[in-house]
């Protein structure tokens, strides 16, 4: 700073908020240089709000595809039933899981952003995206773990995952939801090491509420599952 220049010279920009510095100096400053324009709207056009891209995942009834949300111009995944399996056991398959997952507001298990139709009137579940590798293919992988966590010891990982999951088992059951389909395949690492327990579409109510919409676990008879990661 030169021999007659002041912080006032050096710093203009800090001279109109000197009082929130000196009075109120917990309160935010908002930039005026971030305040919005009087151009920006929310585009109310005939576009999609769901641009469905390249498929993510596909299983025995339903395919995941990554899609763009518009509205919120973000990323997500839409999970929808596979053409040839649409009928409407399908569809309340889809929807009951929609319901359950959705009502689980819990840091290891997917939120559900909504339930949405396409173009035919078919619903289809929008989820957060999960961006990361099932637990199987980690499970036994020590480099990899390594590499992408820094954690030195497999056996402490594998266990802190296996207590983020038993938090999503707890919490769902102390909500009523029994999940069913429990295995490394269901549960995603994702690329920070979050843990988030996915597929719900098996699990069963404990409780009476929500019938006709949930299977109560009471009146289900028919086996539904993984073989080798049942209960007995």
């Amino acid at each position: 700073m030169g021999k007659d220049e002041t912080l006032d010279d050096r710093f203009p920009t800090l001279v109109p908020h000197a009082d929130s510095f000196a009075q109120r100096p917990n309160k935010t400053i908002h930039s005026s240089d971030q305040e919005p324009n009087d151009t920006l709207t929310i585009d109310r056009s005939e576009a999609p709000s769901l641009v469905l891209e390249h498929t993510l995942s596909r299983g025995g009834m339903a395919v995941v595809h990554l899609a763009t949300q518009t509205s919120l111009r973000r990323k997500v995944a839409v999970k929808r039933v596979r053409p040839e399996k649409l009928d409407g056991r399908a569809m309340g398959r889809l929807l009951r899981e929609a319901w359950i997952t959705g009502g689980l507001e819990h840091p290891n298990v997917p939120p559900v952003y909504d339930i949405a139709l396409d173009a035919e009137g078919v619903p289809q579940i929008v989820l957060k995206r999960i961006e990361g590798v099932e637990w199987g293919v980690l499970m036994g992988a020590e480099n990899a773990v390594q590499a992408r966590f820094g954690v030195p010891d497999l056996m402490e990982w594998n266990l802190g995952v296996l207590l983020q999951v038993s938090n999503a088992v707890r919490f769902a059951h102390r909500r009523g939801i029994l999940h069913r389909d429990i295995k490394p395949e269901n549960v995603m690492i994702g690329e920070f090491g979050e843990v988030v327990l996915i597929d719900w579409g098996i699990a069963v109510s404990l409780r009476g509420e929500g019938r006709g919409q949930l299977p109560l676990a009471a009146e289900v008879t028919d086996v539904a599952g993984t073989p080798c990661y049942m209960a007995p």
